[in-house]
């Protein structure tokens, strides 16, 4: 790589960061004890995404060890967020699940932060929204790429 290239790419990472920064900056659920980035945010997103995980796929897709997943399992169940299932197939495993709070708690943040951006975004004209969608587009699938090489 050239080192017009390589501080080019460096400037895009910079202003990536920049960008996400400013787009979740301010937006918490309080009451919820969710913000972005966080632990408890992660779970409830990957609980999501993933269906009904075992624990430790859930660690895995979170990048962390079982053993530090499994207190905030048991207070995140304790407040109601999570349930925990007898795997049908196993009976020895254990199935996460989000419960209807959980879920209520994961679609507010999600409206919240929708609400922060959508008048902001609605300024953009119309060909600079579609440049940004093919931008972002192309950001992910090189991301996506990138992720199933490693």
């Amino acid at each position: 790589m050239s080192e017009a290239a390589r501080r080019q790419v460096e400037e895009l990472i910079d202003r990536l960061s920049q960008v996400m920064r400013l787009i979740f900056h301010g937006v918490k659920v309080s009451e919820m004890n969710l913000e972005p980035g966080s632990a408890r945010l992660r779970v409830l997103i990957n609980l999501n995404r993933l269906g009904s995980p075992r624990i430790g796929e859930l660690a895995s897709a979170l990048g962390i060890a079982v053993p530090s997943l499994t207190a905030m399992l048991e207070r995140m169940e304790n407040e109601g967020m999570i349930v925990r299932h007898i795997d049908p197939d196993d009976r020895r495993a254990v199935r996460l699940h989000l419960s209807a709070s959980g879920r209520r708690r994961l679609n507010a943040f999600y409206a919240e932060r929708r609400k922060k951006w959508s008048d902001r975004i609605a300024r953009l004209t119309p060909p600079e929204r579609k440049r940004l969608i093919e931008i972002f587009d192309e950001l992910r699938q090189l991301l996506t790429k990138a992720r199933e090489e490693s």
